[in-house]
């Protein structure tokens, strides 16, 4: 993954050679408030030579900075860690910041210039990288004045970032997923409500680092992909799946915090995607053979006569089904798996040739001969991959 995190580590030291404080006496001794509203107002000169945006001038990260350039003033040394051992983006994190990329200029100058301590800064390759960062969106600067001694200077970058709050978030990243879609002429992905509110508990769960739930029996075949970015764009979102035309259903999980990698916070998004089912363009005898053959296939397993598949009986529970059905509406969960009702045993499944516990145990019955098969394919909200609703009869 491209690093995120940029911290300068080459210490500028500037000599009182080029100016000598004598020489700058006629001077006004500015403040120290007075050297850094200075020295914000050369970075942005520079920035706007090349067209780019101005820095936002943060009093929250001149605190940071202002505590840095004092610290380093009481240890008499140049250093990007805090005594304490923290950095700068410790510090970052201890004041409640989102960003999603850091830099850092750290100086002693033993002269009060402005412009003699900002060109310095722009002849170091590695201080210029952060002054012309087109990333970087905030800075903060910190002067502090070391008695006999000179000039600490901190000046901290950041590329802010605001967290969205959820809803807009999966808004945003179900657009580009479609849009990358209809740019490669392939039908929008409808996301589906239960399948988002699920995706959304496995975030947070690979969150806390705790065990993720199983995929519910009802969503069928699912496929299920991480995603972990701090910025919601094409290039972080869309994965290599997205372009497949195969897929018609999905869901969009999103947990949004700080984690290890990205301290500076990152949106945890778990994407579903629920392919096409193989099955569901099959004719109703295709159908009805693929249970007959899973059901014969578990009988000669063991030693048990093949049954057959009777066209009445089969006529009568694709009737009964039907009326169960239309019972209970549609998108609504179809009856009890195994549920017995007189000779009837109804259920629903992902795929034909998976079997309920319960039917399972009924065709193990030696003395049926035959049977009577009705399916019909249902595809809703609780079946975003689309499931089977079969009644049997058996006789």
């Amino acid at each position: 993954m491209k690093r995120l995190f940029l911290l300068i580590t080459a210490i500028c030291c500037i000599s009182a050679n080029i100016l000598s404080q004598e020489k700058l006496a006629e001077f006004r001794k500015p403040t120290l408030t007075e050297i850094e509203k200075s020295l914000f107002k050369f970075i942005n000169k520079e920035r706007e030579k090349i067209n780019l945006k101005p820095l936002k001038y943060s009093m929250k990260l001149s605190i940071i900075a202002n505590k840095h350039s004092k610290d380093m003033a009481e240890q008499k040394k140049l250093s990007h860690l805090f005594s304490d051992g923290k950095s700068y983006i410790d510090y970052l994190v201890k004041q409640d910041f989102y960003f999603i990329k850091t830099g850092e200029n750290i100086a002693f100058s033993e002269t009060f210039v402005p412009e003699i301590i900002h060109s310095t800064l722009m002849n170091s390759p590695e201080h210029r990288e952060n002054i012309l960062n087109k990333d970087f969106d905030m800075v903060g600067i910190g002067v502090f004045y070391l008695e006999k001694k000179g000039y600490y200077i901190t000046q901290d970058f950041i590329q802010s970032l605001k967290p969205k709050p959820k809803e807009e978030a999966r808004k945003i990243i179900i657009k580009v997923i479609n849009q990358t879609r209809k740019e490669k002429f392939l039908p929008k992905i409808p996301f589906l409500k239960r399948a988002n509110e699920f995706a959304d508990l496995i975030s947070e769960k690979r969150a806390k680092k705790e065990i993720l739930p199983k995929i519910p029996y009802n969503f069928g075949e699912t496929n299920i992909y991480f995603i972990s970015t701090p910025v919601l764009s094409k290039e972080s979102i869309v994965i290599k799946e997205i372009k497949n035309g195969r897929y018609e259903g999905g869901g969009v999980g999103i947990w949004f915090g700080r984690t290890k990698e990205y301290p500076g916070g990152t949106y945890l998004i778990t994407l579903l995607l629920f392919p096409e089912n193989k099955y569901k363009n099959l004719s109703h005898v295709e159908l009805q053979k693929i249970i007959l053959d899973t059901i014969n296939k578990i009988r000669t397993k063991y030693g048990m006569n093949v049954v057959e598949l009777d066209k009445g009986l089969s006529a009568e529970a694709y009737k009964d089904l039907i009326n169960a059905y239309m019972k209970k509406g549609r998108g609504i969960i179809s009856p009890i798996p195994g549920k017995e009702r007189n000779r009837i045993f109804f259920y629903y499944t992902p795929a034909p040739n998976i079997l309920s516990p319960r039917i399972r145990s009924q065709i193990m019955n030696p003395s049926i001969q035959k049977i009577g098969v009705g399916v019909k394919f249902i595809k809703s909200s609780e079946f975003p991959s689309g499931s089977f609703w079969i009644a049997v009869i058996l006789k």
